[in-house]
C-alpha cells in the first residue's frame, strides 16, 4: 500500500536527527571557540542545514505530495542562495527574523553555495522513512520534540553579538508616527480583534486553529473551552502589545473555513478560548490604537499581574480540559482496539495452513495455494472471531459499502469453500471505515449513544461521541451492539451470528497528522461480523 507523505515521520530519521546536533553543537559551541578553523565550522552549519531545513519546513506546512516536498527543497536553496548572493536578500531576511523575535547575523560568503547539491540527499534519502505506516500515539510526542528543537536551531544559528559589518541599506526606513510621538499602528481587516485596555504594554501568546484540524463548529461551539485540546492549535505567536493598540486575533480572509477558534494567554491571564463563526461577527475595518466597541473587539484590562479579557457573550471560554469517562458506554475507545491486517491482502482462493495468536492481539495466518510454500497474513481481530481451522478452504473477497452509501469503508470477506465453490457458513467480515459493509443477509446500522456527551480524548484531541451498531435480518432478532460490551451473538435460521464493535463514534473533531481512522468527520466504525452454523447444525 502507498502511503502518502508524512514528514514529521522523519523527524526521527537518524541522519536528520545527527544533522540536528551538528547544527546545534556547531553554531552554540563549535564556532568562536578556536576548536576547528573558522572556515569549517562555517561550512558544518550549512551542510547541516541543507539536512535539516527542507524536512522542517515540509513538517510544518505539512505537506502530503511529492510535488510540495521538491517545493520545500527548492524553497530553502532559493533563500540560501539569494541570501549569499544579495546583499538586500541578506538584509531583508536579517529584518525579518529580528521583527520575528529571531535576530540573525548573516555573513555572506559565495563559496557557501558549493553546499546546495546536499539538497538532493535530503530530497531522495528521507522519502522511504516519510511513507511509514503510522505509529503509536508515543511516536508523535518525540516528532513534535524534534521539530521544536529544529525550530529552535534553526532560527538561532548566529548571534547578533556576533561581530558584523553589515553594508548599509540605501536609505533609513522611519516609521510613522502619531501626534505623540508613539508608533503609529497601521489598520487592518479582522472580525475578532484584541484591544489592550491597559495603561502597560503586555506579552500575549495567540495560537490559532490549525488549517488541518476538521470541526464541527456546531458540536464544539456548545464547550470550546472543555472540548478544544491544546494539540489541536498552533504555536503560539508571541505579541508585545502596546497600550491602547489592538491586534487581530486571527489574520484570515472571510469564507477561509466555517468558524475559528484561538488559544489566547498571557504572564498574568489563563488560558481562553475565543471560537466564533465565520461573518459572526462581521469583518470590520480596525484601526490601530483605541477602543472602537465593535462587535469582535475583546477588550485587554488589569495588570500584568492580574488581567482580564472580556468580549461579546459566546465569543471567550474559559480553557478547562476534562478527561473523558475511562469506563462504560460512554468511554474512550482506545486505538489499540482497532482492527488491522498487513499488505497487500492475499485476495482470492486458498487453504488455511495454519492459524496462530500472537502477543500483540493479532492472528498469523499460513494461507497455502498449490504447492507453493504457505504465506503468512497477519490479521488483527479478537481470536474467537476467526471462525476458520488449519485444512478449511477459503476465499478472501473486497465488500464495498452498503448500498445507499457514499461512505468510504475497506473491508474485507472470508468465506468457506467446498469443492472450489463459495459455501453460506461460515463466513466473516472485517471492516474499517466511515459507513458500513454489504452484508448478505444482515441489515446494520447505527444509532448514536444520546445519553453519552461529546468528550474529547486526550491524546489526539479528538472529539467524539459513541455509537451503537444496531442489527436485523431474516430470521434475526433485532439486536445492538456497543464498543464497551464486547461481542454480540444473536441466532436464527440455523445460524449463529457474532458482531464484535471494535471502534463506533461519531466525530466532531479529528486532526489527521494525529487520529487513526477517517480523517473526515462523522462515523469512525471498525466491526467484525462472523456467521457459522449453530452446534450441532
Amino acid at each position: 500500500m502507498a502511503y502518502p507523505l508524512q514528514p514529521s515521520r522523519a523527524l526521527l530519521h537518524p541522519v536528520w536527527l545527527t544533522s540536528l546536533g551538528v547544527l546545534a553543537l556547531n553554531d552554540h559551541l563549535l564556532k568562536g571557540a578556536d576548536l576547528l578553523p573558522a572556515a569549517l565550522t562555517g561550512k558544518l552549519s550549512d551542510v547541516a542545514g541543507m539536512l535539516v531545513a527542507p524536512l522542517l519546513l515540509a513538517a510544518l506546512l505539512r505537506v502530503r505530495r511529492f510535488g510540495s516536498w521538491v517545493a520545500c527543497h527548492l524553497a530553502v536553496g532559493a533563500v540560501f542562495a539569494a541570501i549569499q548572493i544579495s546583499p538586500a536578500a541578506a538584509d531583508a531576511w536579517s529584518v525579518a527574523m529580528g521583527a520575528l523575535g529571531f535576530p540573525w547575523v548573516i555573513t555572506r560568503d559565495l563559496g557557501d553555495l558549493v553546499v546546495l547539491p546536499i539538497l538532493a540527499l535530503s530530497l531522495w534519502g528521507f522519502v522511504p522513512a516519510m511513507r511509514r505506516p503510522a505509529r503509536a500515539n508515543a511516536r508523535r510526542s518525540a516528532e513534535l520534540g524534534a521539530a521544536t528543537a529544529g525550530l529552535l536551531c534553526c532560527v538561532a544559528t548566529s548571534s547578533p553579538d556576533e561581530e558584523w559589518d553589515p553594508e548599509p541599506l540605501d536609505e533609513p526606513q522611519d516609521l510613522p508616527s502619531d501626534d505623540e510621538g508613539g508608533q503609529e499602528l497601521p489598520a487592518f481587516d479582522a472580525d475578532v480583534y484584541l484591544s489592550n485596555a491597559t495603561a502597560q504594554d503586555q506579552v500575549l501568546r495567540i495560537r490559532a486553529l490549525r488549517a488541518d484540524v476538521a470541526i464541527d463548529c456546531e458540536t464544539v461551539a456548545e464547550s470550546p473551552g472543555t472540548l478544544l485540546r491544546s494539540s489541536l492549535f498552533e504555536p503560539a505567536q508571541t505579541w508585545t502589545l502596546p497600550a491602547n493598540t489592538n491586534i487581530p486575533v486571527v489574520d484570515h480572509l472571510g469564507g477561509e473555513r466555517p468558524c475559528y477558534a484561538a488559544w489566547i494567554e498571557a504572564d498574568g491571564l489563563l488560558p481562553i478560548i475565543a471560537m466564533w463563526r465565520d461573518g459572526d461577527p462581521w469583518m470590520s475595518r480596525v484601526e490601530g490604537q483605541g477602543q472602537l466597541g465593535l462587535p469582535g473587539e475583546l477588550l485587554l484590562r488589569g495588570s500584568a499581574e492580574a488581567l482580564t479579557l472580556d468580549g461579546r457573550d459566546g465569543l471567550l471560554h474559559p480553557m478547562r480540559e476534562v478527561d473523558p469517562p475511562v469506563e462504560g458506554s460512554c468511554a474512550t475507545q482506545p486505538d489499540g482496539d482497532r482492527v488491522g491486517w498487513s499488505t497487500p491482502v492475499p485476495w482470492g482462493a486458498a487453504t488455511v495452513a495454519a492459524v496462530e495468536s500472537g502477543v500483540d492481539g493479532c492472528l498469523a495466518i499460513d494461507l497455502a495455494r498449490g504447492a507453493d510454500q504457505p504465506d503468512t497474513w497477519y490479521l488483527c481481530v479478537p481470536a474467537r472471531s476467526f471462525p476458520f481451522v488449519a485444512g478449511d478452504e477459503v476465499e478472501l473477497r473486497l465488500v464495498g459499502s452498503a448500498p445507499g452509501q457514499t461512505t468510504f469503508v475497506d473491508a474485507i470477506e472470508i468465506v468457506a469453500l467446498d469443492d472450489g465453490l463459495p459455501q453460506a457458513l461460515p463466513s466473516m467480515i472485517i471492516s474499517a471505515g466511515n459507513g458500513l459493509p454489504s452484508t448478505s443477509g444482515l441489515e446494520l446500522g447505527t444509532l448514536p449513544l444520546y445519553s453519552c456527551e461529546a468528550s474529547s480524548e486526550p491524546v489526539c484531541g479528538t472529539v467524539e461521541r459513541p455509537v451503537s451498531l444496531v442489527l436485523g435480518g431474516e430470521g434475526l432478532p433485532a439486536a445492538e451492539v456497543e464498543a464497551a460490551r464486547g461481542t454480540v451473538q444473536v441466532a436464527g435460521e440455523g445460524r449463529l451470528v457474532d458482531v464484535t464493535l471494535m471502534h463506533a463514534q461519531e466525530r466532531f473533531v479529528v486532526d489527521p497528522e494525529c487520529a487513526m481512522g477517517p480523517v473526515e468527520l462523522g462515523l469512525d466504525l471498525e466491526l467484525v461480523v462472523t456467521q457459522r452454523a449453530p452446534l450441532g447444525g
